[in-house]
């Protein structure tokens, strides 16, 4: 009888060899996977898997490469991601997120915290790529911040309805986010039901006052 499991979070150090024998271990029932501050071979871990059952992917915290035959490989290998945690990941940009995108049509949550590389020009990427987008995260970190991320890129998103589905966003530490980001979001996301803005005081950014309040009421 094959072995059911159905999440896998590694929080130390592995092999390649590990991860790669883990997935075929459980290859019937994985449904979830992490990993968290690891970096890997995308070759020895993912060749020769196919987990279509594979719905979250985490890998956080990682200084992770990523080159076209990488993010190919991984698309092969769990083509049927909806949910994307790539918090952290400090090698990530645009180019390469546009092309995980484009591999990976079933994304419905995306968190991107602790990563100051990826500026507006992501959002474009975001309203071509992506069919139902339900939950977005972006920021930097506290003694990092997000410099560009701005009403900009917002607007973007808000084009064409896309954030018609979008249930829950969240902003750290974001220095441009501030009241005319928050009343756009209001104003074009019907289903919003989570909003979170997080900074500190020791950072200047944009202003958030009672009108945005009044707007998400």
């Amino acid at each position: 009888m094959m072995p059911k499991l159905s999440k896998i979070v590694y929080r130390h150090q592995l092999s390649d060899m590990d991860i790669r024998n883990n997935f075929r271990m459980y290859s019937h029932s994985l449904q979830k996977f992490e990993l968290h501050k690891r970096h890997f071979t995308w070759f020895k871990a993912f060749q020769g898997i196919n987990l279509p059952q594979l719905t979250h992917f985490s890998l956080t915290d990682s200084n992770q490469t990523f080159i076209t035959d990488d993010i190919m490989l991984f698309s092969k290998a769990f083509p049927n991601i909806t949910n994307l945690n790539l918090s952290g990941v400090s090698n990530l940009e645009n180019h390469q997120l546009t092309l995980i995108l484009t591999k990976l049509e079933h994304i419905r949550y995306l968190s991107l915290l602790r990563n100051t590389r990826l500026t507006d020009d992501i959002f474009t990427q975001l309203v071509n790529k992506t069919k139902v987008l339900e939950g977005l995260e972006m920021g930097g970190k506290p003694d990092d911040y997000q410099h560009n991320i701005s009403l900009d890129g917002i607007e973007i998103l808000c084009s064409l309805n896309f954030t018609s589905a979008i249930k829950s966003l969240k902003f750290e530490y974001c220095s441009k986010i501030g009241s005319e980001t928050i009343i756009k979001l209001a104003e074009s996301c019907p289903e919003l039901r989570e909003l979170t803005v997080i900074r500190n005081f020791s950072e200047k950014s944009a202003r958030i006052d009672d009108s945005c309040i009044e707007a998400l009421a």
